[in-house]
């Protein structure tokens, strides 16, 4: 997501801010807009003072509540735009901050990175970290420690679309399975290798998972309420990836598969509308299927 990077520094260049404003206004924007694909109840506040377990309150540059399927997530960020890299003094005061806070996941942005000594301390701790190498894919990055918090649960249908994740053991991950592209008409003009594969059913999902991946355990369809499509669009976009709509047909006795590819901004302007909650899974059994 360099480009929403770039693209916020433009907007905000030549404003008047205190040390660190454009950093934390940046961290905040980032989460929140994948926050809104995937969480409910979302709180926010910049420069908060949030109270730990024994009524101590602490200054919190960037702080984070919001729910996934039910369940309340804290999230508190401390942002770094200094001229020097973020020493071990300065992430154990963080982390000391963050240890008696219910439930909270601590993360630390630091324009200049890390000394050693603070990365050892960072990872030792479990505490997310970021630099000025990495925050233009800030976005690629919160999607990702979102991913498991997000996964789709028992109770959604597409809207309009299901499609294939990957499994192990019959249980879902949070990884999406790829399909091969050949001699598809592109809607963009070009046609890439892979693409992530979306049926207009869940039963077209299930028969086309059997015939190229068997009945392994190794995937499971999954139905894409509206949040949960548009969180993947968002992603595909952050990754180059494009989407193809499935189509079956029959031919000298075969079930085959024609399919048309989508960019994520074509998939958007087409399918996204306002409303719902987050997607269902089907992982198949092992039984004979129709391939």
């Amino acid at each position: 997501m360099r480009r929403n990077f770039d693209l916020w520094m433009r907007a905000n260049r030549g404003r008047k801010a205190r040390p660190g404003e454009f950093l934390e206004g940046y961290v905040t924007y980032m989460y929140q807009s994948l926050l809104v694909l995937h969480a409910q109840n979302i709180r926010v506040t910049n420069g908060a003072k949030v109270a730990d377990k024994r009524g101590n309150t602490y200054a919190i540059d960037v702080y984070f509540e919001f729910e996934v399927a039910g369940v309340r997530h804290r999230v508190a960020i401390e942002c770094k735009d200094h001229k020097r890299r973020t020493t071990r003094d300065e992430v154990i005061a963080f982390h000391g901050k963050i240890s008696d806070m219910p439930s909270t996941i601590g993360v630390f942005v630091s324009m200049k990175g890390f000394q050693s000594g603070a990365l050892r301390y960072l990872e030792d701790h479990g505490i997310k970290y970021v630099d000025g190498e990495t925050i233009p894919d800030f976005g690629r990055i919160i999607a990702s420690w979102l991913g498991p918090i997000a996964l789709p649960d028992e109770s959604a249908i597409g809207q309009p679309f299901w499609t294939i994740r990957q499994a192990e053991d019959g249980e879902p991950t949070a990884s999406w399975l790829l399909t091969p592209i050949e001699d598809s008409p592109p809607s963009n003009g070009t046609l890439p290798d892979r693409a992530i594969p979306l049926f207009l059913s869940r039963p077209e999902a299930m028969r086309y998972g059997r015939l190229r991946y068997g009945d392994d355990g190794t995937w499971c369809t999954c139905g894409l309420e509206q949040p949960s499509l548009r969180a993947m669009i968002d992603l595909a976009e952050l990754d180059a990836v494009q989407f193809a709509i499935m189509y079956p047909f029959a031919h000298e006795g075969r079930r085959l598969y024609q399919c048309q590819v989508w960019s994520p901004l074509e998939l958007s302007d087409e399918f996204i509308v306002v409303g719902a909650a987050i997607g269902t899974l089907g992982c198949p059994k092992r039984e004979s299927g129709d391939g």
